[in-house]
């Protein structure tokens, strides 16, 4: 029968075969969704430096627009909002993850560079009427239409 240390033994090269795996699969999903040269895809934006910046969507509703930032592990200090030259400047900058101590870290992939995008703000926008909240690593910022441009719509209202 096989004492503690044997059983000790084939449990770490379980787990060493077992992170091994793990770790090539990350990697081919990481060459995959980025090109076999590191590259990213058609759709992500890279800042000067190279470093994919935070993908955004823009959705538009009868009173406002609203542009949705994907940026997970961020927090509401890390963004700077402005206005300049009649465009809105969302600036996002986080320091690097810190190991705690007695850690390594075997992998990192994501990492936390500074980054900017900017949207012209055409004469639809309200540049009073801005706001922004941020939620489950998705920054939303609402621009609010000029009144003349808010799209009139129904009103549900019941009838007793």
């Amino acid at each position: 029968m096989s004492n503690f240390s044997d059983l000790f033994g084939e449990i770490s090269k379980d787990l060493n075969k077992g992170f091994e795996t793990l770790n090539k699969s990350v990697n081919d999903l990481f060459n995959t969704a980025t090109g076999a040269d590191g590259e990213p895809q058609e759709g992500a934006t890279t800042n000067e430096k190279g470093f994919t910046v935070p993908l955004i969507n823009i959705v538009e509703t009868p009173e406002s627009f609203r542009v949705e930032v994907a940026a997970p592990g961020y927090e509401k200090k890390n963004f700077k909002l402005q206005i300049e030259n009649d465009a809105l400047i969302i600036k996002g900058k986080k320091s690097e993850v810190q190991a705690n101590k007695g850690e390594t870290s075997l992998m990192q992939e994501h990492n936390y560079d500074e980054f900017k995008r900017s949207f012209s703000l055409n004469e639809k926008i309200n540049a009073t009427k801005i706001s922004a909240a941020y939620k489950e690593g998705i920054l939303y910022v609402t621009l609010g239409k000029k009144n003349e441009f808010i799209q009139a719509h129904d009103l549900d209202i019941d009838i007793f």
